[in-house]
């Protein structure tokens, strides 16, 4: 992620906090994937930004994962990832501890989050042993 890209991360939630006057920290999060089905596709590209809002601080990750399976021609399409660009990246085991201390404790900002993100970022943790970042979080779905 960009220094730009950061920052307006960072303006973003900081105009939502305003807003929303949050008690716990706010986070948001995007995933690319192989596919649309929870329990079969994988996260081939996953961002997180975490704003708190007791030090106005946002913390973020991104990164390329390898899916370890072929990513199919149609998804290659709609995110640009292809099979080349992850074949060196760490697979899911490798962020997801990052990933998950960036959304634990943190209420969830996105836009139609609930329907996919939030159930796979569930799955792939669950298939690592990790436990629900997203438990208990309030979603916040545009």
């Amino acid at each position: 992620m960009t220094d730009s890209q950061h920052a307006a991360i960072n303006d973003l939630l900081t105009a939502l906090a305003t807003v929303l006057n949050p008690s716990r920290p706010l986070a948001v999060f995007d995933l690319e994937t192989t596919g649309v089905n929870v329990e079969q596709d994988r996260i081939v590209e996953i961002t997180v930004a975490r704003f708190s809002p007791m030090t106005g601080e946002t913390e973020t990750m991104h990164a390329l994962v390898n899916p370890g399976r072929a990513i199919p021609a149609e998804a290659s399409e709609i995110h640009g990832i292809t099979d080349d660009k992850v074949k060196d990246q760490p697979g899911f085991t490798a962020v997801a501890r990052q990933a998950c201390l960036l959304l634990a404790g943190a209420d969830l900002i996105g836009f139609r989050h609930r329907r996919f993100d939030v159930k796979l970022i569930t799955a792939e943790c669950r298939r690592v042993g990790l436990p629900d970042p997203c438990a208990g979080a309030r979603l916040i779905d545009a």
